[in-house]
């Protein structure tokens, strides 16, 4: 906690400004998930399609896409992707390794919840694993709740990659 006191202190916080999705930083969506993505597991067809038009995989479907900036640095990502009418996810969230620390996703999650609220939804949920122990921290401090493992088979991912669900209800929060 004096670590993120003194950050916006600093000013440093308040530095990251967060954008709605511009094409002209596809390519940072891109290679910011990629990078997480092949640091922890491997990057599968699922995310190949996903981080290379999500326009066309995320936009078109009623989904979000946010983006962190510190200065002319787009230094974080995330998506917000429609379930159903009440329901959202977060989903592909990458922050830059340089800007680690500096409550990036902190705030590219609160955009996330917010847009959702505006949209009238009942519950975000998400699926993550427990190596990504500082997201894991974040959804928790969020108010997230683990729901349940994610069965084999249940996700589009491989064995390696099921993890388990998480979800706020945003009815109570």
């Amino acid at each position: 906690m004096e670590r993120i006191l003194k950050q916006i202190k600093e000013g440093q916080y308040s530095r990251v400004e967060v954008l709605d999705y511009d094409p002209k930083h596809k390519d940072a969506f891109r290679k910011l998930n990629s990078e997480w993505i092949q640091h922890y597991f491997e990057l599968e067809e699922q995310d190949e399609r996903v981080l290379s038009n999500p326009d066309a995989e995320i936009i078109a479907k009623g989904g979000h896409v946010f983006f962190a900036r510190i200065g002319d640095d787009i230094v974080g990502t995330a998506a917000l992707l429609k379930v159903d009418s009440e329901t959202y996810e977060i989903a592909k969230m990458a922050v830059a390794k340089s800007a680690r620390g500096r409550q990036v996703g902190r705030k590219l999650a609160d955009a996330c919840l917010k847009r959702a609220r505006e949209l009238g939804a009942a519950a975000v949920v998400l699926k993550t694993d427990h190596k990504l122990k500082a997201a894991v921290s974040l959804y928790r401090k969020l108010g997230f709740e683990v729901t349940a493992p994610l069965a084999e088979g249940s996700s589009q991912y491989r064995r390696e990659r099921t993890g388990f669900a998480m979800r706020l209800d945003l009815r109570e929060v």
